[in-house]
């Protein structure tokens, strides 16, 4: 992976993918069925969709889960078995 990939984060993936299908975070929010200004704090790293939410994301955008954000599953898992929470 190079050192451009490495600097991609979920919200910078969200809202790349929300921009390539020309929607706004208000349509991007109403399919998710969340507020405009949550979808804005992933999409500025404020915090970060919990997993069940991101695979709603990867299944609404048609990407692999693994393709969009491996990482942060990996971490996110990690916390979530420590009874943490990322949001």
């Amino acid at each position: 992976m190079n050192q451009e990939q490495t600097n991609i984060t979920t919200g910078k993936q969200i809202r790349h993918l929300r921009t390539q299908l020309g929607m706004t975070q208000e349509e991007l929010a109403g399919e998710l069925n969340v507020t405009r200004q949550a979808l804005s704090n992933w999409e500025r790293d404020v915090n970060e969709p919990d997993l069940n939410m991101l695979k709603k994301i990867c299944f609404l955008f048609g990407v692999n889960m693994d393709d969009f954000a491996k990482e942060v599953i990996t971490k996110m898992e990690t916390y979530e078995k420590k009874g943490e929470t990322t949001i």
